[in-house]
């Protein structure tokens, strides 16, 4: 009669069953934690794509008023060469009134002298024709 190996048999039937059901067990935790993290994935996904839009939105805001700030610089740029140039202009139009007007100070100052001259010169005519005068009713 063969040997009675019941006993063994199931103890070994037994083990693999136990180890099936650890098996399975950490099947159920793997899927669990593969659920897991493609929610987390999914999550994070949807944080990125919702930051990626609001920098998008930040980025054009951004070029805007970086673009409005360059008009702005070369507007007040071509404003301010523009104001140079006319202070330039100014500058040459007083430059060149202040030598007329010192050549016509000039000419009156010499105007001025002809005219004393010409005064002194019939002041002195006037007194000598007053003496002429006076010495000729004192002659009869």
């Amino acid at each position: 009669m063969p040997p009675n190996n019941t006993y063994v048999n199931f103890e070994r039937f037994s083990q693999v069953l136990e180890e099936i059901a650890a098996a399975e067990e950490g099947l159920r935790d793997l899927e669990r934690n593969q659920r897991s993290c493609r929610e987390d994935v999914a999550a994070l996904l949807s944080i990125y794509e919702e930051k990626e839009g609001w920098y998008k939105e930040e980025n054009q805001s951004i070029s805007s008023d970086l673009s409005h700030i360059r008009q702005e610089l070369q507007r007040t740029q071509a404003q301010r060469k523009k104001s140079q140039e006319e202070a330039r202009l100014t500058m040459q139009a007083a430059n060149a009134l202040k030598r007329k007007y010192g050549r016509l100070e000039n000419r009156y100052e010499v105007l001025a002298e002809q005219v004393a001259s010409e005064v002194r010169w019939v002041e002195e005519l006037v007194k000598s024709m007053i003496a002429e005068k006076g010495g000729l009713g004192s002659m009869p």
